[in-house]
């Protein structure tokens, strides 16, 4: 080898191609017996890093709706940066409505109680539960008129699943209404 450029081949000095770079040492070193390019990338191992650190915070559940944009504001005069500015946004963005969110709240505590209600109804026999349920919702019964403990759990938790069901069809037709007053004062 002559220089840095060129070497000598058979007594024919050739240079070096332009498209040839160096090999730079593998900062991350190797594992005997293996070759390079059967390592993991050094990305590819810190994603698997990330997943087993994260990955139980990330899989848990979230509730709809909270999936919220926020866009990048200039700081000097307080416009609105990149494609939440523009009007197309503006049209499919939906403002904030303190129904909505109640009713979403609303729909949470539903899950829960009817939950509780399913847990509490695998006690009792079947003919017994739904004769006490039918006799409250029409008016016949009252929780307190109930004897067994297991009974009065299911009474409780069915009149709260309603009174929750009851609620949020409320502030539903609630907000329809509302929309509807909107619409008719567009000019």
């Amino acid at each position: 080898m002559k220089d840095n450029t060129t070497w000598i081949e058979d007594g024919i000095e050739v240079a070096e191609s332009s498209v040839l770079t160096r090999e730079k040492p593998d900062r991350y070193g190797t594992v005997p017996g293996l070759d390079i390019e059967e390592l993991a990338d050094p990305q590819e191992l810190e994603l698997q890093v990330f997943r087993e650190q994260y990955g139980p915070i990330l899989a848990l559940p979230r509730p709809r709706g909270q999936d919220r944009f926020f866009p990048e504001i200039d700081p000097t005069d307080g416009t609105v940066c990149g494609a939440f500015g523009t009007i197309d946004f503006a049209r499919i963005s939906v403002p904030f409505d303190k129904a909505r969110y109640k009713a979403d709240k609303l729909r949470e505590k539903l899950k829960d109680a009817t939950i509780m209600l399913s847990i509490v109804m695998e006690r009792v026999p079947n003919r017994a539960k739904y004769l006490v349920l039918k006799y409250l919702r029409m008016g016949f019964l009252d929780v307190d008129d109930i004897v067994s403990e297991d009974m009065r759990a299911i009474a409780k938790w069915y009149l709260r699943v309603r009174a929750i069901r009851q609620e949020i069809g409320e502030l539903v037709e609630a907000g329809k209404q509302r929309e509807r007053q909107k619409l008719l004062s567009l000019p």
